[in-house]
C-alpha cells in the first residue's frame, strides 16, 4: 500500500455454531493475502456481537472496520480495492462492495425514495447496504447514539418480511444517515454470495438446479418453471 493508504485495520466477523467450510476458507486466504487480522464473535444475536466488536476496536484504536459476513465469497483483490476506495475518498464515511441479494436479481442496498440510478463509475451514495464486506471508519461510530444495532417488529408486532419490520442492519444504517454519516456502495468491487441450490432429476430424467424455495413450489407442482439452471461446477485446484 502507499503510504495515503495506511490506517490501522481489522476484519470483524461474527460465527454461526456450524459454518461453510468452503466460504471461510477463501475469507481466510483473502486476510491473509492483504495482511488484514480476523476478529471473531460468536453467539444468537447478530447486533450484540457486532456491538461488542466495535466497541472493542474503538477502544483499541483500530481505524477502519472490515466487516464480513460468514456467507461471503472475496479475494483479496476486492479487500485491497475496498480499501483503496477508503483511502482515496476521505468523504466517505463507509463504503460497501456490491454484493447481490440471495434468491433475487437485486443488489443489497437501497436509496431513499429510488428504484434505480444511473452509474457513472464512481461508488453510489445509498441509504442502507449490507456488512457481507464492508469498511467502517470507526471513529464516525462516537456520533452515533447507542445502541448501534435495535431490532423492531413491525405492523401489528410481527416478524414477517411484509410488516415493515426492522432489523439490526437496517436499524444501523439508518441511525448512521440520521448522524450524518455517509454511505457509499462501490459497484466496482462486486463480491460473491453464498447460496443452496438444489440439484433435482425433473420429469425428463435431466438434472435442474433450483433455489430450496422454488423446489419446495416445484414439488408441489406449483411453479415446475421457477428454476435457476447453473454450469456444472468443475474441480477447483490448489
Amino acid at each position: 500500500m502507499s503510504d495515503s493508504t495506511e490506517f490501522k485495520v481489522a476484519a470483524m466477523m461474527t460465527l454461526p455454531r456450524y459454518e461453510n467450510v468452503y466460504c471461510r476458507n477463501v475469507i481466510d486466504a483473502a486476510l491473509r493475502e492483504v495482511g488484514v487480522p480476523l476478529q471473531t464473535a460468536q453467539g444468537v444475536f447478530y447486533g450484540q456481537c457486532m456491538h461488542r466488536r466495535f466497541d472493542r476496536a474503538l477502544q483499541h484504536g483500530i481505524d477502519l472496520a472490515i466487516t464480513i459476513d460468514f456467507d461471503s465469497i472475496f479475494t483479496g483483490k476486492e479487500l485491497m480495492s475496498l480499501l483503496q476506495t477508503m483511502a482515496n475518498n476521505p468523504h466517505i464515511d463507509a463504503c460497501a462492495c456490491m454484493q447481490a441479494r440471495r434468491g433475487t436479481n437485486f443488489p443489497l442496498m437501497t436509496i431513499s425514495g429510488e428504484t434505480k440510478v444511473d452509474w457513472d463509475g464512481k461508488p453510489i451514495k445509498v441509504s442502507t447496504a449490507h456488512f457481507g464486506l464492508t469498511a467502517i471508519r470507526l471513529k464516525k461510530l462516537e456520533s452515533m447514539p447507542k445502541p448501534w444495532f435495535w431490532s423492531t417488529p413491525g405492523t401489528d408486532g410481527d416478524w414477517e418480511d411484509n410488516s415493515c419490520k426492522i432489523d439490526d442492519d437496517i436499524y444501523f444504517w439508518r441511525n448512521c444517515e440520521k448522524a450524518g454519516n455517509s454511505l457509499y456502495v462501490d459497484p466496482n468491487i462486486c463480491i460473491g454470495h453464498m447460496e443452496e441450490m438444489v440439484a433435482i432429476h425433473d420429469q425428463n430424467l435431466q438434472v435442474t438446479h433450483m433455489y430450496p424455495k422454488a423446489w419446495r413450489q416445484w414439488v408441489e407442482g406449483g411453479n415446475r418453471e421457477a428454476h435457476v439452471a447453473v454450469v456444472p461446477e468443475e474441480d477447483e485446484v490448489g
